[in-house]
């Protein structure tokens, strides 16, 4: 079978036959067959609920299937089997183990928010009575002078997970990339003599649609009309 990775009995099949993002959206399989449907209909929720990049789908795709292993491997459990204890055995295997061998705090901060919405979405499917995670009520500051709220933070997080620093591109600095970059025009403005980029208009409208949405590239390449009439008829109320 194509674009399978074999370690155990457990692999991922990191496409299926289907059209457009939904090609990209894993499966877990155990002895080349299906491993668990619901689990397999939560893989195909996720682009219904805001993961629109394959990217992102196949990030998903291995958390959990390292996640799956362990519990078949180390305790003999299905994924809707887990409990606190198994999550606890895996922070031991996967943070403290040694040096070579264990990731990083942000690698497992990002496994524990994808396993944290599995769960989550197996106990409102009633797969599941409990989730195998602990959650505590932490304030957060709102944004735009609203009141701060109080929200469900996940315990198995590690809050010294050090983000890296990034570097943000001022809006002045994007339309000289935007104008003289992708629409072919002069530093001091106007199009440039010769110039013959046919998609410079396109492209840049395409850029600003990124900038002004916050969407990322595969995303906004995924959108359909019925998308855009769905946002302009909540505007309209």
């Amino acid at each position: 079978m194509d674009n399978v990775t074999t370690v155990s009995d457990i692999t991922i099949q990191e496409r299926r036959s289907a059209d457009g993002l939904d090609a990209h959206v894993p499966m877990i399989l155990r002895d080349g067959k299906l491993y668990d449907p619901d689990l397999d209909r939560f893989f195909l929720d996720l682009p219904l609920n805001g993961v629109r990049s394959r990217h992102s789908l196949r990030a998903y795709g291995y958390d959990v299937l390292v996640w799956v292993r362990f519990l078949s491997e180390a305790c003999g459990k299905t994924v809707w089997q887990a409990d606190r204890h198994d999550v606890l055995a895996y922070h031991r295997v996967r943070r403290r183990a040694e040096a070579g061998q264990r990731i990083s705090a942000s690698s497992w901060n990002r496994a524990v928010a994808c396993l944290d919405r599995l769960y989550r979405w197996g106990a409102r499917e009633r797969l599941i009575a409990e989730a195998p995670f602990s959650h505590r009520s932490v304030w957060r500051q709102g944004h735009g002078g609203r009141r701060a709220q109080i929200a469900a933070r996940n315990e198995a997080y590690e809050p010294a997970a050090r983000r890296a620093d990034v570097s943000f591109v001022t809006l002045e600095d994007y339309r000289i990339f935007r104008d003289v970059g992708l629409r072919g025009h002069l530093p001091e403005g106007g199009p440039r003599p010769g110039a013959r980029d046919r998609n410079g208009i396109r492209n840049a409208l395409f850029a600003d649609l990124l900038v002004t949405t916050g969407l990322r590239l595969e995303e906004a390449s995924f959108l359909f009309a019925s998308d855009l009439a769905v946002s302009d008829h909540q505007t309209d109320r």
